[in-house]
């Protein structure tokens, strides 16, 4: 019989090994986000931002620069969500910040509470150059001060308006190829241009050792739509976004052809920023759909 978790039950975690201290400075990969709508302080003497309930930040250090979101929302006011991949280091104010505010001090602790709305608590991760590592989650309660959000918040804002770094140059766009393994069957997708045609393939293997495979013509506008979703979504640094800690039951992978002969492979295995999570699917879907 499965034991289906009870609402309002709560289910922890604590890896007891975590560091409590970190000793490297070099980090290269933050996330956090937390609520702060469940609060109960006098907001009215943190200023201009005191109405802050929701911040969601990601930096991820990317070749020559660092890759930034910020997702924010404030009292009576509406959610912005933005993005930007700029040559500055905010890395060096983060890890100060880190070591300011204590964060390893909860490192290793995970807390879930079956039947909370999403976004109630919140969650945090931290990778440094040495192999160092900062986690914890906790979705019932803000999981940091509502001063670090606020700091975090500045810091992510101006950050934002500096030196755009320069994304990778790639051709034309003129196939792509998705592959879904999973167990002992797999998916296929491979549309490619063939002077002024556009050629779709897809082959389905289930369990069973027959091929399914289905051969199309597709419209240009469909190649279209995939190349903006790739120079929309910052696609040409999708490889070097670090990796999840966790394996992917089902593994995919979509390979991107340009005209000028280069090719870039992801892998759906990467921590990926809240802007740029569904764009894999998008793809995936644009295919499937024929």
């Amino acid at each position: 019989m499965r034991n289906t978790p009870i609402c309002g039950g709560t289910t922890r975690n604590v890896d007891s090994s975590a560091p409590k201290t970190i000793n490297s400075r070099k980090m290269t990969f933050f996330t956090a986000e937390s609520s702060f709508e469940t609060l109960a302080v006098d907001r009215s003497t943190l200023g201009e931002y005191g109405g802050l309930d929701f911040i969601s930040v990601y930096a991820a250090r990317l070749r020559g620069g660092s890759f930034l979101t910020l997702d924010a929302r404030f009292s009576g006011g509406e959610r912005g969500l933005e993005w930007a991949y700029i040559s500055g280091d905010v890395f060096p104010t983060l890890d100060a910040l880190a070591r300011e505010y204590e964060l390893a001090k909860n490192n290793g602790y995970h807390s879930f509470t079956h039947g909370l709305p999403m976004n109630f608590g919140g969650s945090l991760s931290a990778r440094y150059e040495s192999g160092e590592e900062i986690s914890f989650s906790d979705n019932q309660t803000p999981i940091f001060q509502i001063e670090l959000a606020i700091k975090l918040f500045k810091l992510f804002k101006d950050a934002m308006k500096g030196e755009r770094a320069a994304f990778p140059e790639v051709g034309e766009l003129c196939a792509v190829r998705f592959y879904e393994e999973l167990g002992g069957g797999y998916t296929r997708f491979e549309l490619e241009k063939r002077g002024e045609e556009l050629n779709l393939k897809k082959v389905y293997k289930f369990d069973d050792p027959r091929v399914s495979e289905y051969n199309e013509k597709a419209s240009p506008e469909k190649l279209g739509r995939i190349e903006a979703l790739v120079r929309d979504s910052a696609l040409p640094l999708w490889d070097d976004f670090p990796k999840r800690s966790f394996g992917m039951v089902i593994k995919k992978s979509i390979t991107f052809a340009f005209s000028d002969g280069s090719e870039i492979t992801i892998q759906d295995d990467r921590l990926l920023p809240a802007p740029l999570s569904g764009v894999f699917y998008k793809i995936e879907t644009e295919l499937h759909n024929g």
